[in-house]
């Protein structure tokens, strides 16, 4: 079967839902055969198993954690990229500079999560050589969640930075139009043996995939959320084509900084180009790392015990009136895991559908 008459199918019939206000139905799958699912589909279409394992795992955490915006319901997306040109399933990334604890990756066009597993390796070592370690990964597509890989810097031991840029999505301040991504930033704390404390956010009120979650759900978005494509206000998700800025201003700041940073230090400008008009927007992210290792600062048992002090601090203070628990970042995504794991998780019935489709096609 065609993948791109499977993807019409859940179009349409999302489409439907919208139209008498029904909820999608939902099915309970376990994160192997997920994995499974989306290692056979990548695989099929060209890309190393390894590489697809990879880009499975992260859009399968992603789902467990509670953020199915970035979850499996990307991969007919991805599979776009790779008809266009955008993805390359057998590219094979190209360290370029490689400096002491400074290095930088051309990851030529592969799949975001295989070059992204590739630098969070090469951030690691460095960073235990030389107490800490930046790196900018140029010319990949699509990340999926950027807490994946700051989490697994934070298991390491170390502190882990991701932030991300890629084409203009979201309105800068004082814009009807898109201009800037919406920048992903990551932060990873880790605790010893309790969970790392975990930051991850976009750079806009809410991402992109949680628009395309309203439009595939048929729910309604919050006012502040988005833009029409000619710049109104809009809650209806099927007319949203602009983001707005988390913070305003603020936000709008942090994506233009993460442009300066991951952009244009990995020698990949993407804003430049697109706003340009220079022929066909490509769907292509950048991204830098950092990562520092506790142990050339300090004793690592004594910081964790640090940071479960201030965290017992914080969550003993008085409570706002109706909140139950004051939760930690990372801490709700965190459990659901914990419950996916022997659970699994819940996606819509027509997607399940398309992705077992796509698997056989």
């Amino acid at each position: 079967m065609d993948w791109r008459r499977a993807a019409c199918r859940c179009m349409v019939a999302a489409a439907k839902r919208r139209s008498i206000g029904m909820a999608p139905k939902k099915v309970s799958v376990g994160l192997d055969e997920l994995r499974r699912v989306a290692v056979r589909i990548f695989a099929a279409r060209g890309m190393p198993e390894a590489n697809a394992a990879r880009v499975a795992e992260v859009l399968v955490w992603a789902d467990a954690g509670g953020h199915g915006s970035h979850g499996v319901g990307r991969i007919p997306t991805y599979l776009k990229f790779i008809e266009a040109g955008d993805l390359d399933p057998a590219g094979v990334p190209l360290v370029d500079v490689d400096s002491g604890a400074v290095f930088r990756v051309d990851a030529r066009r592969t799949a975001g999560a295989a070059a992204l597993s590739l630098a969070v390796g090469m951030a690691e070592e460095r960073a235990r050589r030389h107490g800490v370690a930046f790196g900018v990964v140029g010319h990949t597509t699509h990340i999926g969640a950027a807490g994946y890989y700051a989490q697994r810097l934070a298991e390491a031991g170390l502190v882990g930075i991701v932030l991300s840029a890629g084409v203009p999505l979201m309105a800068y301040h004082g814009t009807k139009v898109a201009s800037v991504a919406t920048a992903p930033l990551s932060v990873a704390i880790p605790a010893g043996d309790r969970p790392p404390l975990l930051l991850d956010m976009a750079s806009s009120v809410v991402a992109l995939g949680k628009i395309r979650q309203a439009l595939a759900n048929g729910t309604p978005l919050q006012p502040g959320w988005a833009l029409t494509a000619d710049g109104r206000p809009t809650t209806d998700p099927a007319e949203a084509g602009i983001q707005l800025p988390l913070g305003g201003a603020k936000g709008a700041g942090l994506a233009l900084m993460f442009e300066a940073i991951a952009s244009l230090l990995g020698s990949a400008p993407v804003l430049v180009e697109a706003l340009g008009g220079a022929g066909r927007r490509r769907h292509v992210q950048n991204a830098a790392l950092i990562a520092v290792d506790v142990a050339k600062f300090r004793e690592p048992a004594g910081f964790a015990a640090d940071v479960a002090a201030l965290v017992d601090t914080l969550k003993r203070l008085p409570k706002a009136e109706g909140v139950e628990e004051i939760l930690m970042p990372g801490e709700r995504s965190q459990a659901l895991r914990a419950r996916a794991a022997a659970r699994g998780v819940e996606i819509r019935a027509d997607l399940w559908d398309e992705l077992q489709a796509l698997a056989r096609a």
